[in-house]
């Protein structure tokens, strides 16, 4: 039987739905993504602390110089300030570990214009009367020691002037001796300048022999070459601080060879291991581990 009303009207009902919404959380699931890189972040820098413990310094320079950029170029000057007018100057780019900072230094030579002497005076200088040569040899002493003053300064400054070496300043000991000009080139407590156990140089210790021979080529005094260990135990029979201190002392010379040093100044090279500390209350201070080269004063003649 059909419904009263659809009789009536003819017409089907009207249904109405009604939909709930609901709504989506705040911010969705992105704050699980930023949670999950901050782990991840803090996981790789304790990672880093980890690696940087268990390394050794020998690793660390590897890896320094591996990733070192090419390409820098560093140039400074040396003009004014301490040396008032002494020329320093920075050659070319510090391109790699392979080609350290150049530097040239003018030294004062016997028979400069400001000694007022020529070559051939300076080889025979005149006698006074009565053959006395005292005046003679006294001044040639103090132009030779103003000589090696200049040296010494000039070898200061470019240690501080040269980013690289500029932490090798206290590497870096100089003192005058009735034989002549001592250069000690001293270890830190944390930068050698030698790799660890072994005659081969480090990064910095390349840069600063550079360094030593651009200034040392510009001198006429003989060289002695003196490597020096602590008295810490190393090596066996065949290969102890002995051998270790004279083969550093050799890679000293043919480092400043290298570096074009004339090689017949070099009169000695030798290695005393630990027998002349430079520390004698603390016979393993990295302060005993160092390299001397002597700058012989030149013999008066008769």
């Amino acid at each position: 039987m059909a419904n009263a009303d659809e009789g009536i009207s003819g017409e089907a009902p009207i249904v109405f739905k009604k939909k709930k919404r609901i709504a989506a959380p705040p911010h969705g699931g992105a704050w699980k993504v930023a949670y999950a890189d901050f782990v991840t972040a803090m996981m790789a820098f304790f990672l880093l602390l980890w690696l940087l413990n268990v390394t050794t310094e020998a690793q660390k320079e590897g890896i320094s110089d591996y990733y070192e950029p090419e390409g820098v170029s560093e140039e400074q000057t040396g003009t004014g300030g301490v040396l008032k007018g002494l020329a320093l100057q920075a050659e070319g780019a510090l391109r790699s570990s392979g080609s350290p900072p150049s530097v040239t230094v003018s030294i004062p030579t016997f028979g400069s214009e400001e000694s007022g002497k020529t070559k051939d005076e300076k080889e025979a200088p005149k006698a006074r009367e009565g053959g006395d040569t005292k005046g003679s040899d006294k001044q040639r002493d103090d132009e030779e020691n103003q000589q090696l003053e200049t040296a010494a300064e000039a070898l200061r400054q470019a240690i501080q002037e040269i980013p690289e070496l500029a932490e090798l300043q206290d590497s870096l000991l100089i003192e005058n001796t009735p034989e002549g000009m001592r250069i000690m080139l001293v270890d830190q407590q944390k930068i050698s300048l030698f790799r660890s156990a072994s005659p081969t140089l480090t990064n910095k210790g390349e840069h600063l022999f550079a360094i030593i021979a651009a200034i040392l080529r510009e001198l006429p005094q003989e060289l002695r070459i003196t490597g020096h260990t602590d008295r810490s135990k190393f090596g066996g029979p065949n290969y102890s601080n002995w051998e270790l201190s004279g083969d550093r002392a050799n890679t000293v010379r043919r480092t400043l060879n290298k570096y074009k040093v004339d090689p017949s100044r070099v009169k000695r090279v030798s290695g005393k291991a630990g027998r002349s500390l430079l520390d004698k209350k603390n016979p393993i201070s990295p302060r005993n581990r160092r390299v001397d080269i002597l700058l012989v004063r030149q013999k008066k003649k008769s």
